[in-house]
């Protein structure tokens, strides 16, 4: 879907994240990582060892589980968060910049990131419907999923139920 509506106007090919080759990777690597940080608290927050997942391959440093864990949240806030930028205009072409130590790479400009910043904390802090029927953040959405883990790993629920909005 990314490569057939943005490939033209935004020389998108594909997913590449390090370094990121192009304005959309570079704006989806941006949001992933705010993204993994939430994640990242919200798995601390259970007293979980955000290090040792079960999809996302087990290195030193790398937080496996807050990578498993985020998996189910990057179409839902990032790649829409993306989408909206891209489809409404907020972004420009000139919030990307080249560094020239490394110009094969693309990343937001300050205002580029403010603006992803900005766009990435409301869309955290906007209600969304459990289903439950009970509206609350998307902040605590993450939490409440890392939560569910938790009671998984420690056999007080039977498996785990990703979100669905």
């Amino acid at each position: 879907m990314w490569r057939v509506t943005f490939q033209r106007s935004w020389g998108f090919q594909g997913r590449a994240f390090y370094p990121p080759p192009d304005p959309i990777n570079a704006m989806l690597s941006f949001g992933y990582t705010l993204l993994l940080h939430d994640v990242l608290t919200a798995v601390q927050f259970t007293g979980l060892d955000p290090y040792l997942g079960t999809f996302h391959v087990i290195e030193a440093g790398r937080p496996s589980l807050a990578l498993d864990l985020m998996e189910e949240f990057r179409p839902l806030v990032v790649d829409r968060l993306v989408i909206e930028l891209l489809r409404t205009g907020a972004i420009r072409r000139e919030q990307f910049e080249r560094p020239a130590q490394r110009p094969e790479a693309v990343y937001l400009d300050a205002a580029g990131r403010a603006l992803l910043v900005e766009r990435y904390e409301a869309h955290m802090q906007a209600p969304v419907r459990l289903p439950t029927g009970e509206q609350t953040p998307m902040r605590r959405v993450v939490l409440l999923q890392a939560q569910a883990a938790a009671r998984v790993v420690r056999g007080e629920q039977a498996q785990y139920v990703g979100y669905t909005p």
